[in-house]
């Protein structure tokens, strides 16, 4: 059926064009890797900077919109086969790329007074992902870039610069939480603005560049 030839292209067919054949032969593959990476991670951190900005906590059907379409990003970017073979990105990456929709995720579903309840009593990262219940693996995202140590394969060491790319994009969970409350319109989170302009200034200036250089 269609849709079954659909999912069995390439990536090279689904986007109409060709990278691989742009590229020089040396290096082809791991340029292509690198370019693909910054799209996705581009792509992620507009999706945050929308979700973040709604003024209002997301009900169960938006949420699962939200859901949807960090599917259809997984989809899109590992390009699996039909055989299974990611023809795109590894799913490592994709998945790592996806943390930071998912450090926002919690966010979205709480209600204003719970959002500026967990800004005053949590005010270390590792204290504001654990009262959101964001895992380690995807709250460890917003600690830094790792560091190899040993001989490692090009495969896995392609796999630790693009996470500590994705670093690069992915903004402090505080920063998030600031942003997020600065953009409800209900009178609690208008009084916390008052309260924390110069708060709100800085998230949403590091939000937007988490890590300018």
């Amino acid at each position: 059926g269609g849709e079954e030839g659909e999912g069995a292209r390439s990536l090279e067919e689904r986007t109409g064009s060709s990278l691989s054949a742009a590229l020089p032969r040396t290096g082809a593959n791991v340029i292509r890797t690198q370019l693909l990476a910054a799209i996705l991670g581009a792509t992620v951190h507009a999706m945050c900077c929308a979700l973040a900005a709604h003024p209002q906590p997301l009900n169960d059907e938006r949420l699962e919109h939200v859901h949807e379409d960090a599917q259809m990003l997984v989809d899109f970017f590992v390009a699996e086969a039909t055989d299974g073979t990611a023809q795109g990105l590894p799913l490592q990456i994709v998945k790592r790329a996806l943390a930071p929709l998912r450090c926002l995720e919690p966010m979205l579903r709480l209600s204003t007074a719970d959002l500026v309840r967990t800004w005053v009593e949590c005010e270390q990262e590792a204290s504001i992902a654990a009262a959101l219940g964001v895992s380690r693996a995807d709250h460890e995202l917003h600690t830094g870039p790792s560091s190899s140590s040993g001989a490692v394969s090009p495969r896995d060491d392609l796999i630790n610069n693009l996470t500590n790319d994705a670093w690069l994009i992915a903004a402090p969970l505080r920063t998030t939480l600031g942003v997020v409350l600065a953009s409800r319109s209900c009178r609690e989170a208008a009084a916390w603005r008052r309260a924390n302009r110069a708060a709100v200034r800085e998230a949403e200036a590091r939000f937007v560049d988490p890590n300018p250089q």
